[in-house]
Order: structure tokens, then C-alpha cells, then sequence
């Protein structure tokens, strides 16, 4: 068990490097200092580094859905309605992990390939929050 949780904190860790280096290709892209190949690299990582995100933090919204709830209306809607988002949140959010973990190398020839879900990983913000 402690070998599979240091291999996912690596690969989160690899994941996140490259998708910090990411956000610097568009200004590279326009200042001609990056190739094609680059540019669909770093959109393959950008992909696999968000789906491991949501596979490992897709467990999240289970807290995050209800804590939104309670603030905007109140602890038993956060406690019913709250609890439900965050269940339905959470299998679409691990499923898009999924999705994005399997087919990454697909956004080498697809490009700019978007995210499956609105917002990319649970630590973005979004309108698309039913509790927002």
C-alpha cells in the first residue's frame, strides 16, 4: 500500500510539474521559440496531469458540494442536497480522470483537446458549481 501511494504522489508530482511548464508554451508558441511537437506534448501532459488530478482528488466533492451548500443555504440543505451534489460530483469528476489518464496520448493528434468538465480539477473555480 505504501509502494501505490508514493507512485501516485510521484505522478501527481511529475503531473503538476508539467503543467506549471504548460502555461509558459503559449507565450513560447507566439514568440516562435517552441515546435508543434512541443506544443502537443505539452497538451498530452496538460491531459494526463488534470485526469490524475481528478482520479486522485475526484473523492473530494463528497466534502467540497455539501460545505457550499451549507454556506449558500444553510446546514440542512448542505446536509441533503449538498450530500447528493457531492456524490454525483464526485463519480463525474473520477470519471473524468479516467477519461482524461486513458486517452491522453489521443491529444497529440487532436489539438488543444478541452476538458471533459467544468471546472478542469476541483481546484479551479467555475460558475458551472451547481451550488455557485
Amino acid at each position: 500500500m505504501k509502494r501505490i501511494a508514493l507512485i501516485a504522489m510521484c505522478l501527481t508530482l511529475s503531473a503538476s510539474t508539467m503543467l506549471y511548464a504548460q502555461s509558459d508554451a503559449s507565450t513560447l508558441k507566439q514568440a516562435g521559440e517552441i515546435t508543434e511537437l512541443q506544443e502537443k506534448t505539452g497538451w498530452a501532459a496538460e491531459k494526463f496531469g488534470r485526469g490524475l488530478t481528478n482520479l486522485l482528488t475526484g473523492w473530494l466533492e463528497l466534502f467540497n458540494q455539501p460545505s457550499q451548500r451549507s454556506q449558500q443555504d444553510g446546514l440542512a440543505a448542505g446536509m441533503t442536497t449538498g450530500l447528493g451534489e457531492g456524490l454525483i460530483w464526485t463519480l463525474l469528476r473520477t470519471g473524468a480522470g479516467v477519461w482524461d489518464v486513458v486517452t491522453w496520448p489521443g491529444a497529440m493528434i487532436i489539438p488543444d483537446a478541452k476538458p471533459v468538465i467544468d471546472p478542469p480539477t476541483i481546484f479551479d473555480e467555475s460558475d458551472s458549481y451547481p451550488s455557485n
